[in-house]
């Protein structure tokens, strides 16, 4: 079988698939291709089943998820100024802080707060977020994968093949011409079908593990000519061109690794997790079904209807009957209005009520977190109480997406931004005054090092006057050739810190009232071993004190760099450049 037709064969095949429901107990059936499609709807304000009911007349949509999606947004709201490398050792402070001031200029130039903020809306709305890297003439890309936009597998999205579709204008596609195959054969299905008339290309990015026989040119990832073999599996990507039911094959790869990330907001197995809206599924329906009664109870009770015994009497007692009119009864005939209104009307506000409450529940969106004032009266303390209870479960998904980011900093961004320092092996970058004498300090030891080697094979006197005069002249030809910047030559070797920084959120993943205590602690540590005749801080200058302090800061997580922490005092353990 040709393997063009095999991929585009398989990836029809995949796309039925992935549209079944999956069984996870026999009885028990998810489709997490529905789920989307309603998420999508409800928070539209829209019927699955349409807008308008049996008699053509518009229902009303009383939407209470879209609030709760904020709610859980702003709660587990990561901020990208937090986000950074902390060492795992305090030898290790000169490579972390060089990496912090990359890692800075990347977050900042490709916008990653507005990935952090489609991360935080889409994966409590559709119950995970699906995130994406690519490079894009030679920089690294982050994005949101849009759900609706992308077949899954449905019992294991991290683990299946993924399926991407986007849209393209034909200028668009015509521009890859030189690296696409069949892109005249798509152009020209394309407006064969769509008549001249301006549309878009439909293109499915095809991600996953596939058997070695279905790479086109028969490779491997090195290039050499493999056997078809169907039992052993390879990384690889496709793009596919779609007119209709035609399928073009554009382009296709070997892959090192995944490019796809996900993360579920409650965990259902592998596959789609559950998220708030679809927590609400129930309550949003009753709800409306409560309204659209309402609604009918209201036109009904909003009616004037009269009953009369008298065959006299006929016709629109609005239209027919002006103001003050006096009508004429036979004798024991009546004329009276009917009352419409229904009896259950008043427990109409009760079940919406009621499903109010359930909603607040399984969301967790209590008052304590909308915002609204407590009860009057209420003391300080049980409101504190109340607000951390309710705060509790949010916490817990902020730590669960923060260990997430780490993944995505410490797989994909980090070697990026290695990449970037070791290009061309050097590094400008613009430091403050603290971290400026902590690296002028590693410079001219590194520098100095060398000579005083130098110095004591070719036997010539040293004293630790001159290394010290030394040391001090190249700090001053530093900071007098490149003032608040600094240009470094890296090597390749200095920058293997695999293991020995960590990823952190730090603003968002640490209690800040412990913090602050903590902080609050090493301050008044510090201050305690002032010495006003020296007018220096033991615990920053004496070796063995500053030794046992840094083990103290370091043990407790507190994010404070050595440059920081001891200023013009460096330590003995920093590695040169």
């Amino acid at each position: 079988m040709d393997t063009t037709y095999k991929i585009l064969s398989y990836v029809d095949d995949l796309i039925d698939a992935y549209k079944e429901p999956i069984q996870r107990l026999p009885g028990l059936t998810r489709k997490p291709k529905d789920i989307i499609r309603t998420i999508e709807f409800y928070t539209s304000n829209q019927y699955t089943s349409g807008n308008k009911d049996e008699l053509g007349r518009e229902k009303p949509f009383y939407n209470v998820s879209n609030y709760r999606v904020t709610v859980a947004k702003v709660a587990t709201d990561l901020d990208v100024k937090d986000i950074k490398y902390e060492p795992d050792s305090l030898k290790f402070s000169l490579q972390t802080l060089m990496i912090n001031k990359e890692l800075y200029k990347y977050l900042k130039a490709s916008n990653f707060s507005a990935t952090l903020n489609d991360m935080g809306q889409t994966r409590p709305k559709y119950g995970g977020v699906l995130v994406k890297k690519s490079d894009v003439e030679g920089e690294l890309k982050i994005e949101v994968v849009d759900w609706v936009n992308v077949d899954f597998d449905p019992s294991d999205i991290a683990g299946g093949v993924i399926i991407e579709s986007f849209y393209l204008q034909p200028s668009k596609v015509a521009s890859y011409s030189d690296t696409w195959e069949n892109v005249d054969e798509l152009l020209k299905e394309h407006a064969k079908v769509n008549k001249g008339k301006p549309a878009s290309v439909e293109i499915k990015e095809v991600t996953g593990e596939f058997p070695e026989s279905f790479y086109p040119d028969n490779e491997d990832a090195k290039g050499k000519k493999a056997e078809k073999n169907d039992s052993k599996y390879k990384r690889m990507c496709f793009y596919i061109g779609c007119v209709e039911k035609k399928k073009f094959l554009l382009y296709y790869e070997y892959q090192k690794e995944p490019n796809y990330k996900y993360l579920a907001w409650e965990k259902v197995g592998d596959g789609l997790g559950r998220g708030v809206v679809e927590e609400g599924f129930e309550s949003q329906w009753a709800i409306n079904d409560t309204m659209i009664a309402m609604k009918n109870a209201m036109e009904l009770e909003g009616k004037v209807v009269l009953s009369t015994t008298s065959k006299k009497i006929s016709g629109n007692a609005i239209t027919d009957v002006n103001s003050g009119h006096i009508f004429e009864m036979e004798d024991g005939k009546t004329l009276t209005s009917l009352n419409l209104l229904p009896s259950a009307f008043p427990q109409f506000h009760n079940v919406i009520e009621l499903w109010n409450q359930q909603y607040d529940k399984v969301s967790s969106t209590y008052n304590a977190n909308t915002g609204e004032a407590p009860t009057a009266g209420t003391p300080y303390s049980q409101t504190a109480l109340l607000n951390q209870v309710a705060n509790s479960p949010f916490e817990y998904q902020r730590e669960v997406w923060g260990i997430f980011v780490n993944e995505i900093l410490n797989d994909w961004i980090l070697p990026y931004i290695k990449k970037i320092i070791l290009k061309g092996h050097n590094l400008v970058a613009d430091y403050t005054t603290e971290e400026l004498e902590i690296l002028d300090e590693a410079v001219s030891n590194f520098h100095v090092g060398n000579q005083f080697v130098e110095d004591v094979l070719a036997e010539n006197e040293v004293s630790q006057e001159g290394v010290d005069m030394q040391k001090e002249e190249i700090k001053a030809n530093l900071m007098k050739k490149f003032g608040s910047k600094r240009e470094y030559i890296i090597p390749e070797k200095w920058l293997d810190v695999g293991g020995k920084i960590t990823a952190n959120i730090t603003g968002e993943l640490k209690n800040k009232s412990a913090m602050l205590q903590s902080l609050d602690g090493v301050f008044k540590t510090i201050m305690s071993t002032f010495n006003p005749q020296t007018g220096q801080f033991a615990a920053l200058q004496d070796p063995t004190l500053k030794q046992i302090f840094s083990q103290i800061v370091e043990l407790s997580g507190i994010p404070i760099s050595s440059a920081t922490m001891y200023g013009s005092s460096k330590p003995s353990s920093s590695k040169s450049i």
